[in-house]
């Protein structure tokens, strides 16, 4: 990767971006699913 077009302190910013978006949708995640202490499991082995 050419360092004069692609400069790390823009390729660690786009990287912090990417992480703030994973945390962002984890935490939807929680939210929707009705928070940590909610514990989805399906009623049989086949998960129907």
């Amino acid at each position: 990767m050419d360092p004069a077009a692609h400069p790390a302190a823009a390729l660690a910013a786009l990287y912090h971006q990417r992480w703030q978006a994973e945390t962002g949708i984890a935490d939807l995640k929680t939210t929707v699913r009705g928070g940590p202490e909610v514990v989805l499991r399906s009623k049989t082995p086949t998960g129907c």
